[in-house]
């Protein structure tokens, strides 16, 4: 705690960023994923903020990560539509320690060979989605609709994992799969068990307004870590 006369306020201080639900640009998802970003994106400005994500891998372990919205806006105006334009990510791992409870520490052996400048193919299983009702409607978050989409598979197959010594790495870049839609893409996957993560913000082309905010769960497919493979031995 800091008492009043320790407490100085400073530049930093006044510019800290605060999630409740008052922000509209910050998400919170049922599984304790959250993401926070700008309800508009305006890639003429030169005004610098970040966009953040935090993705819950267990109940004692998730990453941290956030890019620079000035990386984003000079992605989205180079991205053609058809290439990934990667970005500047920074990531922090975290780990709760084990409770003096007796619950068992799991420890897993990084079997999956993947690449942070090489982004390896995801099969999504699973995607909670909050967006508006209409398209043309402004975004508000207390208005809007939520909806789950998800395979017919078994549970355990999007389990979380288990482990507090995976090691989790992390991707971010911009894609345009739809003309109207640019989307920024957090995502991250733990190298033991496959398990992936990632939050996709939907930003419209024409005037940057937030069109939905995306949390998706799946595995990282066979062919895709075949050919990183292929890549590090040639």
């Amino acid at each position: 705690m800091i008492s009043p006369e320790e407490y100085t306020t400073t530049k930093e201080e006044e510019q800290r960023m605060y999630h409740n639900r008052a922000d509209g640009g910050f998400v919170y998802f049922d599984d304790g994923s959250y993401t926070s970003g700008a309800e508009k994106l305006d890639i003429t400005s030169s005004n610098d903020s970040l966009m953040m994500t935090s993705l819950q891998f267990s109940n004692r372990h998730r990453i941290w990560m956030t890019v620079n919205t000035h990386d984003v806006s000079e992605a989205i105006d180079t991205c053609n539509g058809e290439e990934q334009q990667i970005l500047n990510l920074k990531m922090l791992e975290i780990s709760r320690p084990v409770s003096a409870s007796g619950e068992e520490e799991y420890t897993y052996t990084a079997t999956i060979q993947l690449s942070t400048t090489k982004i390896p193919n995801v099969n999504w299983k699973k995607i909670q989605r909050v967006r508006m009702p209409n398209p043309n409607q402004a975004w508000s978050l207390a208005r809007a609709k939520w909806e789950k989409q998800e395979e017919d598979i078994p549970e355990e197959d999007i389990e979380d994992v288990k482990g507090s010594n995976d090691k989790l790495i992390g991707w971010s870049f911009v894609s345009q799969d739809d003309p109207n839609t640019y989307s920024i893409n957090l995502m991250a996957a733990c190298t033991a068990s496959g398990v992936a993560r990632s939050t996709l913000r939907c930003y419209d082309t024409n005037d940057g307004t937030l069109k939905s905010v995306a949390l998706l769960y799946g595995s990282i497919s066979t062919a895709s870590t075949s050919s990183t493979d292929e890549d590090e031995t040639s």
